[in-house]
């Protein structure tokens, strides 16, 4: 089985986007984030109020509780920036030609611009579907990206199908 299909910048930022929400490590730096900037911001409010400077504290009383509610999503656009920038850098090449994934008997043969790589399918580490995508991962940070919209529902469900069940024929008994 062969699939063919033409990626663009925007379906490498969604990875991105989608590997860095599910990441333990961005999710413990978004959490530090959010919270230990608020948490300096009550320091120095409770100092403020014991000095009885109550504008100074109000003030910072308002940043935190702002920077609490607000940070998600000045971070969400933080990342997504930060991915475009990222993958026009270092992806733009990579547009030029269309993208196959081919399922033979010695594993996964994907096939682009930068060239041909075969992964064997015990290194599936997950499959998943995400907002128009299926994100077959090879290893923890890397996937093959098949885009719903450029590739015929049949095609990907019998692909994943497929993988599963090579998969699960080279996995030991347990």
């Amino acid at each position: 089985m062969k699939v063919t299909f033409q990626l663009e910048q925007d379906d490498y930022v969604k990875f991105n986007e989608y590997h860095s929400i599910h990441s333990p490590l961005h999710i413990k730096a978004r959490r530090k984030h959010r919270v230990i900037v608020p948490i300096i911001y009550l320091v120095i409010t409770v100092l403020s109020l014991l000095n009885s400077d109550y504008v100074l504290a109000t003030v910072f009383g308002i940043f935190a509780i702002l920077w609490f509610l607000l940070s998600p999503a000045w971070q969400k656009r933080r990342y997504r920036k930060h991915f475009q920038k990222h993958v026009a850098e270092t992806i733009g090449d990579a547009l030029k030609e269309p993208s196959s994934v081919e399922l033979m008997e010695d594993g996964i043969h994907s096939t682009s611009y930068a060239g041909h790589s075969v992964f064997k399918y015990s290194v599936v580490e997950k499959i998943v579907e995400n907002e128009g995508f299926t994100y077959i991962y090879i290893g923890k940070g890397m996937a093959i990206i098949i885009p719903h919209d450029r590739v015929d529902e049949s095609e990907v469900n019998e692909l994943v199908a497929e993988i599963k069940k090579h998969k699960a024929t080279c996995e030991p008994a347990g």
